[in-house]
């Protein structure tokens, strides 16, 4: 009995003595893992900078080609937007490119707040920066020179700073707002029945989705406050009608467009 305790206890200790061993051999591998995952990082990144020397130009003047190039450097861990010195700042512009958008955006949305309510339209907001850029540069229209991703990067580093500013995305469109409060669910859906339509709402919609007069009331009264929407009263009896105008205007767009295709 006492030898058979003895060779149990020889064989617990070997048995951790070969766990500690296994450990080891687990940390070294995983160390050696981790230095070769690094050197290929550091290759990439090197590969990485070739490449943006060698397409400086279409990374500046190519939305699309743009966005890929910054789609590659943030899948490696690299923000260029963030970058104040060394290469990207230096030769990419990427920084002053979309500081400059970004104090173009603001002063748009706070211009056109008026008229909107602080709720424009990606493909609207788009159209005002492309004319602004027009005027200071005294050119033609480039509609390649800036694209929605551009607005879109933009806007999420105005957000970061608390600027107010942010991309609200509703049915198949991108909103941007520049109002201070957030929007509540029913804001939100009463946008997305106008996105469906053109650009307008009522209140007889709104009961079709199942709500209360008490919720209605509270719904469009915030709107109308926030100045978001505008109030057509009707005449005549008729139904009142709330209209997004940036909505309102990107539905008539795209009318317009459908009407010039036709004529071509």
């Amino acid at each position: 009995m006492l030898r058979r305790g003895r060779a149990g206890l020889g064989g617990v200790i070997k048995r951790k003595e070969d766990l500690k061993a296994l450990k080891r051999r687990g940390a070294d591998l995983e160390a050696a893992e981790l230095s070769h995952a690094a050197e290929l990082l550091d290759t990439f990144k090197e590969s990485l900078t070739r490449f943006a020397e060698e397409h400086k130009t279409e990374i500046s003047s190519d939305p699309q080609f743009r966005r890929h190039f910054h789609t590659m450097c943030t899948r490696i861990g690299v923000d260029p937007l963030n970058s104040q010195k060394g290469f990207w700042a230096e030769y990419l512009g990427f920084g002053d490119f979309y500081y400059e958008l970004a104090v173009q955006i603001t002063e748009i949305c706070i211009s056109t707040r008026p008229l909107n309510g602080g709720v424009i339209s990606l493909s609207d907001l788009l159209e005002h920066l492309r004319s602004k850029r027009r005027k200071r540069t005294g050119q033609g229209a480039n509609e390649k020179d800036i694209g929605g991703d551009d607005v879109l990067t933009a806007v999420s580093k105005l957000k970061s700073l608390g600027g107010g500013i942010r991309v609200q995305k509703v049915g198949g469109k991108h909103l941007v707002l520049s109002v201070p409060q957030e929007l509540s669910g029913d804001e939100v859906a009463a946008m997305v029945l106008a996105e469906n339509g053109d650009g307008s709402f009522t209140r007889r919609l709104l009961r079709e989705q199942g709500w209360e007069e008490e919720r209605i009331d509270r719904c469009t009264q915030t709107l109308l406050q926030q100045e978001m929407v505008w109030l057509d009263a009707g005449a005549n009896g008729q139904e009142e009608i709330f209209w997004f105008v940036s909505l309102w205007s990107d539905a008539h767009r795209t009318e317009d467009d459908s009407d010039d295709e036709s004529k071509a």
